[in-house]
């Protein structure tokens, strides 16, 4: 299993895959960071929603190069189904180990910087309860991008509605959701994007039981998503 990671860690360095999502997360800390005073819950819960997107981003471009032939090799050396697949999960949890750490640490550096920047100083409860937030955004949102796998959706148009749709109902749900009772559904059916927001209104500390809760639920969205893919990649096999 090391041994694939190693290899589809080297494949993507040599692609132009990180070229894209670093260049969004230097943007992205340069503009929200730009303006101050600054809330130091809302800084964390921005980046939380940025890195989902960014995430799904990377495992659309991932799976959208990988070649069959190249993987169904790959799949035929492993010395079974399941290492072959956790390499694939382990390959997209650096990534975003990676890109969660520097939009949670940038903060802290950035106080250090100029305390003027933030309403109050980063504490470490703030980066104890951040980092995971946007790390658990972060990996929700790979496993939505690579839920959408072309060997899933034969057409890539497809693959981008999907996911398109699944972010809109997500951002939107709150305002869905208040049409009838019933579409209340919609709160365990869509991904977290935007719940932390809630549990931080009209706060300048994170509400510890509420983002805990927030963090659960995407994280056991992210697993079904990533289970129902492993399933459907295992029967669906390869298209050549």
């Amino acid at each position: 299993m090391l041994n694939l990671l190693r290899l589809r860690l080297k494949l993507t360095m040599r692609r132009s895959v990180l070229t894209v999502p670093s260049i969004a997360t230097a943007g992205f800390l340069w503009i929200s960071y730009s303006v101050s005073p600054l809330g130091v819950c809302s800084s964390y819960l921005l980046s939380g929603v940025f890195l989902f997107f960014i995430g799904m981003f990377f495992a659309m471009s991932i799976n959208g190069k990988e070649n069959d032939v190249f993987e169904e090799t790959l799949l035929l050396h492993s010395k079974s189904a399941s290492v072959y697949y956790a390499s694939r999960e382990l390959l997209l949890l650096i990534l975003c180990c990676i890109y969660s750490l520097v939009l949670a640490l940038a903060p802290v550096l950035l106080c250090l910087i100029n305390s003027k920047l933030f309403m109050r100083p980063v504490e470490a409860t703030d980066l104890a309860l951040g980092l995971p937030y946007i790390f658990i955004s972060g990996f929700g949102g790979m496993e939505l991008g690579d839920l959408c796998h072309p060997r899933i959706f034969a057409k890539r148009r497809d693959a981008l509605s999907v996911a398109a749709l699944i972010s809109v109902l997500s951002l939107c749900k709150v305002g869905i959701m208040g049409f009838h009772p019933v579409l209340k559904v919609l709160n365990y059916l869509l991904p977290p994007i935007l719940d932390g927001y809630e549990a931080v209104i009209d706060k300048n500390y994170f509400d510890n039981g509420s983002l805990l809760l927030i963090c659960l639920h995407m994280a056991i969205y992210a697993v079904i998503m990533m289970l129902i893919k492993i399933r459907i990649l295992t029967l669906k096999r390869f298209r050549y």
